[in-house]
């Protein structure tokens, strides 16, 4: 599980620091890999549900060394855009779970995910459609951009 951890955060990390990337564009491409690497690694949120609903040092590490450093650099991005209007406010918690337990559960529950008719298993195509309508769905419920426009894809400066 470490070493899982271990790859998403150095992904999320890369993103987060990443000058090339729009504050929008570090969220829409880091939702994106993140379903991505959710489906590869399914266990992952298996283990992080049943691992987040005990106190424990098992936890407690998790957190401090995997989990709890990324927020400092993801939420420097989101409390721009929040302050450059361009999204709403949202409590880190509620995004995290959205882009990780939510988006994921599709690939961590095979027989559910089946009956209610995903692909299984699911292509490679079938998790990027996915990833994508996730990340689509998130950006576009968070932004403060007027009915009936879009923003860019994928929010590239430049």
């Amino acid at each position: 599980m470490e070493h899982v951890l271990t790859q998403t955060k150095s992904a999320w990390r890369r993103l987060a620091e990443d000058p090339g990337l729009d504050d929008l564009g570090v969220l829409y491409q880091g939702i994106i890999h993140q379903v991505m690497f959710s489906a590869a690694h399914p266990e992952l949120v298996r283990n992080m549900t049943r691992e987040g609903a005990i106190d424990g040092p098992r936890m407690r590490y998790i957190f401090e060394y995997l989990i709890g450093p990324l927020r400092l650099p993801l939420e420097r991005r989101l409390n721009r855009l929040i302050a450059d209007g361009r999204i709403r406010p949202v409590p880190y918690a509620t995004l995290h779970y959205l882009v990780v337990q939510g988006s994921g559960a599709l690939n961590a529950s095979p027989v559910e995910s089946a009956l209610l008719g995903a692909p299984q298993p699911p292509g490679a195509e079938d998790i990027r459609r996915h990833a994508e309508a996730v990340a689509a769905i998130i950006v576009a419920g968070l932004s403060t951009t007027a009915r009936g426009t879009e923003p860019t894809w994928p929010f590239t400066h430049g």
